[in-house]
């Protein structure tokens, strides 16, 4: 019998592909308007950031203008700059040196830092200032007259 003939058969062997890249993740610090509610944030063109509101901004949420006006304050910008100054302070000195005062204007609170964690801190002290009329009378009540 005759002997079968062997035939080669190539196998195609996929290409070597490279592997994927892994997903570029997003910083972890990227910046969402949100994240400084109630003010408002913004970045400077020296590169620096900068937190703000009216004072009108808490209208209607809070008795704010007899809040200030029971401690003789107006409720402009200096005096909420002269209430957060000293609640952030106590609450976090650091964060509290690293924040450039006395940007504030008329009915307009302003402060700016380098960087955007000294602002959240204060955004957080705010937040606490604000949550009742009752903790705001507090934080009035502690006010830094210098500052007004």
């Amino acid at each position: 019998m005759a002997k079968a003939k062997k035939t080669k058969t190539k196998t195609k062997t996929k290409p070597k592909t490279k592997p994927k890249a892994k997903p570029k993740t997003k910083p972890a610090t990227k910046t969402r308007a949100a994240d400084f509610a109630p003010a408002k944030f913004q970045v400077r063109e020296n590169g620096s950031f900068e937190i703000f509101f009216d004072i009108g901004d808490f209208d209607g949420d809070l008795e704010v203008e007899d809040a200030f006006a029971a401690a003789d304050l107006t409720g402009n910008g200096y005096d909420w700059e002269a209430v957060l100054a000293p609640a952030l302070q106590r609450a976090d000195a650091a964060a509290f040196a690293a924040i450039e005062w006395r940007g504030s204007e008329a009915d307009t609170f302003v402060v700016a830092a380098k960087d955007k964690a000294p602002l959240l801190a204060l955004v957080g002290v705010l937040r606490k200032v604000v949550k009742s009329d009752a903790s705001l009378a507090a934080a009035i009540a502690l006010h830094d007259p210098e500052r007004t």
